[in-house]
């Protein structure tokens, strides 16, 4: 191996590690928050009926809007930002300050408009209560953006657990004290402050490193971009439940929204720790392709092995613990958020892909890619309002990742950031599994189901064990493991 080639994979191995412990530092932290959350939704879903999680739905979905705007670029600057000096740290906090406050005047001041667009009065308060969030969002999201950017993952995940688990203790105490739908928005809102004030401290440091100025005007083209691109975000997210509001009822969105808890809403959370800790990576590969040929399709393959698998017997399990967790009530729910869950492992792969494009800030290709999810999710939600029901909207999900993904691959192949067949390879592999033990999983819920939810979980519990005890076994012979070893993740690297 020449000298230069021993330094690449060094360099690589290296970076390999640094990315793995800080997605493990935040996905630690994401899953104590996920269990926090599951306790949190036991309380609330038995203090509420689904009128009122429809009326939280409605002003979360609204929220979205302003919060894209406001947050979307200036977060994405500060993870791309080169060095993390005092006039950096100035122009973000300045930028996302005045975003903040302009979103949330803009949201609480267009409270009474989203609720008659949604036919749903009973959303306004909760509305207007939400605005706060979103004034205060950019200045959080900017804040913990630094603290990855400055590799402080550690104290990056006890800040979170810490935010989260107070937030949800006040919130808790506010919907068992109010007993309305403005008590659920009480608990982000703690959690949003509490974190912004710990990531502040920990970012004290470095306002007296000096710097070059910073003018955001520079950045433009790629705020524009990167808003143009959550937009669309916003109206793909957005039209489904629309739509579904408006083909059923308010409790219909309740329904979706308490799916959502338990599948949608852990599955943003792990994307999140993964996109987080590799976005900052992304920056690397602007100026050439290069390493990308290298680590994408590494990176893509044992994304698809670790979560696909997992994810399609995650959708059995989440039909049999629902009641447990949410109590009786919910059966609507279930069959929702087992399509939610099916479609996560995607869902990831397709996130990360789409991180790296628009941290290269190529406009066709992200604009692209956006517009597809944006078609096929305007498909589904029109087909939901001509036959009356929420089912073409919830599958217009998965498909629209499917569809998104596709048109990721196809640029970032066309870009030569991306070989096809090595990928196309792996993919097939990664799919047979998930097949495989979604159906097994399946196919014990049939066998098992009569005997109730304990003898099932029971049953579920011991394929999982099994598999995991197989896996390790073979270990050596799996893909994930032999990706893992040639970064130096598991044991030393293979050159």
């Amino acid at each position: 191996m020449s000298s230069r080639n021993a330094a690449s994979t060094a360099s690589t191995a290296s970076t390999a590690k640094r990315i793995a412990r800080g997605a493990s530092s935040i996905y630690g932290a994401t899953l104590v928050s996920a269990l926090l959350q599951l306790g949190y939704a036991a309380i609330t879903s038995r203090a509420l009926g689904p009128d009122a999680f429809g009326a939280y739905a409605i002003a979360l979905s609204s929220a979205v809007l302003f919060s894209t705007v406001a947050t979307g670029p200036v977060v994405a600057l500060a993870g791309r930002t080169e060095s993390v000096t005092r006039p950096a740290l100035g122009a973000l906090w300045r930028g996302a300050a005045v975003v903040g406050a302009i979103a949330g005047a803009a949201m609480y001041a267009s409270a009474p408009f989203w609720a008659w667009l949604w036919d749903a009065p009973e959303a306004e308060p909760v509305l207007r209560f939400v605005s706060l969030n979103v004034a205060i969002g950019p200045l959080s999201g900017v804040a913990a953006a630094l603290v990855r950017r400055i590799g402080h993952f550690g104290s990056l995940a006890i800040g979170m657990v810490a935010a989260n688990a107070i937030g949800m203790v006040v919130g808790v105490s506010a919907v068992l004290h109010w007993h309305q739908a403005l008590a659920l928005a009480v608990s982000a809102l703690a959690a949003q402050v509490i974190s912004l004030l710990v990531f502040a401290v920990i970012l004290r440091p470095y306002w007296r490193v000096p710097g070059a100025p910073v003018r955001i005007s520079a950045f433009a083209q790629y705020g524009a971009t990167i808003v143009s691109s959550r937009m669309i975000g916003f109206v793909s997210g957005f039209i489904g439940k629309f739509a579904a509001g408006h083909a059923s009822s308010v409790a219909a969105l309740g329904y979706w929204n308490r799916a959502d808890v338990v599948s949608s809403v852990p599955i943003q959370q792990l994307q999140s720790a993964i996109v987080q800790s590799v976005y900052p990576e992304f920056r690397h590969d602007i100026a050439s392709p290069e390493r990308a040929r290298r680590v994408w399709v590494d990176m893509l393959a044992l994304i698809s092995w670790l979560l696909w698998p997992v994810m399609s017997f995650a959708a059995v399990g989440v039909v049999v613990a629902m009641p447990l967790l949410l109590g009786d009530g919910w059966d609507a729910a279930q069959p929702i958020a087992a399509v939610l869950v099916v479609s996560g492992g995607l869902q990831i792969s397709t996130m990360v892909l789409a991180a790296a494009a628009e941290a290269i800030g190529n406009r066709r290709w992200i604009l692209s890619e956006q517009l597809t999810g944006l078609s096929i999710q305007v498909a589904g939600a029109g087909t939901a309002v001509v036959v009356g029901s929420v089912w073409p909207a919830v599958l217009a999900i998965p498909a629209a990742f499917a569809g998104q993904h596709t048109v990721d691959i196809y640029f970032a192949s066309r870009g030569g950031y991306l070989p096809l067949r090595p990928l196309a390879v792996r993919y097939l592999g990664a799919a047979s599994a998930a097949a495989l033990t979604g159906g097994a999983a399946f196919g014990l819920w049939r066998a098992f189901g009569d005997y109730g939810a304990g003898a099932t979980i029971v049953a579920l519990g011991s394929m999982f064990a099994a598999t995991i005890g197989v896996c390790w076994t073979f270990r050596h012979r799996l893909p994930p493991y032999q990706i893992a070893k040639r970064y130096g993740v598991m044991g030393k690297t293979i050159a």
